[in-house]
Order: structure tokens, then C-alpha cells, then sequence
């Protein structure tokens, strides 16, 4: 008879697959607290705050949100990775990555207007 799929099977193999994954990660997974505490660090870099009425203010505005929320998107990132949901997972790290990258740019091209 087939298994049917439930909340407790889904637990107990997400437990299963966060144990396989921190045994094939053995060591890598200790590196996973000093990536978010970097992560935590990072809204300290910005500096005096503009006037959100100028594009360097705008700019540091939307850096900013976007620095305090990176160490939570990439916890539940991990978090998803360890228990063997992948895609979910996937979805998230390229959220982080496209933040990162539009950050990057409106830091070199504020005239351009992240919020416009």
C-alpha cells in the first residue's frame, strides 16, 4: 500500500535530511553564524544618512532596509536548504543576489531613482 503524504511524514523527513546535510556538511556548517553575523554588520556600513529627497538619500534608504533584512532571508534560506527544500531555497538566494546587485547599482547610478 502506498505511503500518503502527511505533515508528520514531511517532519520527519525534513529531520532526516537536515541530519544527512549537516553530516555531508561537516565543518562547512560551522561557517553558517559568522556569514550572518557579517550579514547583521552590514546596515553599520552605510554611514550618515542623507535626506531621502536627494538620490544619495534614497539610495542609502533602500540599502539600508535591504541590509537589515539580508541575515533573516538568508537564515531561512539555510534553513530550508538543510531540510531538502531546494527550490524554495534557490528562490531565496536569488532574491538575495538580485538585492545585492541592484544595490550595487543604485550606489553607482543614484540619478537613476530606486524608488521611480
Amino acid at each position: 500500500m502506498r505511503r500518503l503524504m502527511s505533515l508528520s511524514y514531511l517532519l520527519q523527513t525534513e529531520e532526516e535530511t537536515r541530519a544527512a546535510t549537516r553530516r555531508e556538511l561537516a565543518g562547512e556548517h560551522d561557517h553558517v553564524p559568522i556569514i550572518i553575523d557579517t550579514l547583521f554588520k552590514l546596515p553599520h556600513l552605510i554611514g550618515q544618512l542623507e535626506s531621502i529627497n536627494t538620490p544619495k538619500g534614497e539610495v542609502q534608504a533602500y540599502c539600508s532596509e535591504c541590509y537589515v533584512t539580508a541575515p533573516y532571508t538568508f537564515w531561512c534560506l539555510y534553513d530550508l536548504y538543510e531540510r531538502g527544500h531546494y527550490a524554495e531555497a534557490v528562490i531565496l538566494l536569488r532574491h538575495l543576489l538580485e538585492t545585492f546587485v541592484q544595490m550595487r547599482y543604485f550606489w553607482e547610478f543614484p540619478q537613476k531613482g530606486v524608488f521611480s
